[in-house]
């Protein structure tokens, strides 16, 4: 399959770009620094806010159980997208303000996942429970978040990776390699 390069031509308003998902229905999105952008027919559609402006620099992206699109941005936290237009910001759930949202994952409806710069949080009945090293995590430098087929969160840092065990984040080492390799071939 050939490869191609994406750029300003199709669309995209720079071409720094920092995250990509394709949803269960075929879409593809695009995050980067210069906001959120639908694949279509070949060209790169800017998702645009209510006021029409695009949104903050994506860092990282997530499908909701009901089809919708968490957006983790560089400063304006975490919006949604759902049936194409984007919720206004007080309409989502959020977390320390100035949190950098570097990871999303919905583990089971309603509860959001966050990881940030700033640590690691659950966001389940409205509220935000907030996970440091003090819970066993290696740093609080958040960067991505993943479901393994058992239904175990992985989290990975800048100062290497954890998994949820027993409530509490358990380190991993290097020697724990085939649990790393299950990562990239699962969900």
């Amino acid at each position: 399959m050939p490869v191609r390069n994406v750029t300003t031509r199709e669309g995209l308003a720079d071409a720094y770009v920092r995250t990509l998902l394709e949803t269960p229905d075929g879409q593809l999105y695009i995050g980067g620094a210069s906001g959120l952008y639908a694949w279509e027919a070949g060209r790169a559609v800017p998702i645009l806010d209510v006021d029409g402006r695009r949104l903050d620099s994506v860092l990282s992206l997530a499908v909701g159980a009901d089809a919708a699109l968490w957006v983790g941005t560089y400063t304006a936290g975490i919006r949604r997208v759902r049936d194409g237009v984007v919720e206004p910001r007080a309409a989502t759930p959020q977390v320390s303000a100035g949190a950098e949202i570097r990871g999303l994952l919905e583990a089971a409806p309603g509860r959001l996942w966050v990881g940030t710069n700033a640590g690691l949080y659950r966001i389940e009945d409205g509220r935000a429970f907030a996970y440091t090293r003090a819970e066993g995590l290696p740093s609080d430098h958040i960067r991505r978040l993943h479901q393994d087929r058992r239904g175990v969160l992985w989290v990975a840092s800048n100062a290497g990776l954890a998994r949820l065990e027993q409530g509490r984040f358990q380190a991993r080492s290097e020697e724990h390699t085939s649990e790393l390799q299950s990562l990239g071939s699962s969900r």
